[in-house]
């Protein structure tokens, strides 16, 4: 109804305890634009009742290949867009990074520069994921972004990346979602090996895909994947 009374289609983000390509789809054929849905990932250090678990991460996989099998490969080769599709905007990411200039190791979004989180009393965090986290608190509306706050975000955030510098998924990775590694007394944890393992799975899958499509992105040569061993401890320096 919503997506309806609009009268131009409308993005639906939405974030759920696990998500439902099925749900995704039906929302889609209800006239939104576009359909992105993901699951509560919790942090790398603490999981809660309704975050993902390895046996989550295994149906989802299986869900995205019955996708591939049911036509989702055929959409690929024919540059199909449909409203729910995790196929296609994944290999123009792969592609462009691929070819992307400079250092191998980036920040996979906007983060701290053009993507930042105000909350109800005017602080400015980060991203929206980090509003009410006052340990990463970077300004407010009054006085601006502090500039020094955000150095030295962006200090403890790398200092956590830079041990993900021998994994040859990096260039497409970026180290992962900061916030996801980020404790609310301002530690920031490295990724743990459950999330990683399936980042790489996706990419995996992603690469096969480019090379089924008539498009051969090779990752590049990197040293052997080492994830990052993630004992609760926060990383040294941070």
């Amino acid at each position: 109804m919503i997506a309806a009374a609009a009268g131009t289609p409308m993005r639906l983000r939405i974030l759920c305890a696990r998500a439902d390509s099925e749900a995704a789809s039906e929302l889609a054929a209800k006239g939104f634009g576009k359909v992105m849905m993901g699951s509560n990932q919790g942090f790398s250090f603490f999981k809660g009742p309704y975050d993902l678990t390895d046996d989550d991460r295994r149906d989802l996989y299986a869900e995205t290949e019955e996708m591939l099998d049911q036509g989702g490969l055929d959409d690929i080769r024919a540059g199909r867009r449909k409203p729910y599709s995790p196929f296609l905007e994944s290999l123009e990411l792969l592609r462009k990074d691929r070819d992307r200039k400079g250092p191998q190791t980036k920040i996979s979004c906007g983060v701290g520069r053009n993507d930042q989180g105000i909350d109800v009393d005017g602080g400015v965090y980060p991203c929206h994921r980090y509003v009410g986290m006052s340990a990463y608190k970077i300004g407010d509306i009054w006085s601006g972004v502090d500039r020094a706050s955000v150095a030295a975000y962006y200090e403890r955030v790398f200092a956590v990346y830079k041990h993900c510098s021998g994994c040859w998924a990096t260039r497409w990775c970026g180290g992962g979602c900061p916030q996801y590694l980020s404790d609310p007394t301002g530690k920031v944890y490295g990724p743990d090996a459950p999330m990683c393992d399936s980042v790489r799975r996706a990419l995996e899958r992603n690469l096969g895909l480019a090379e089924m499509t008539d498009k051969s992105p090779q990752p590049p040569a990197r040293g052997p994947s080492t994830p990052v061993e993630n004992d609760g401890q926060a990383v040294p320096g941070t």
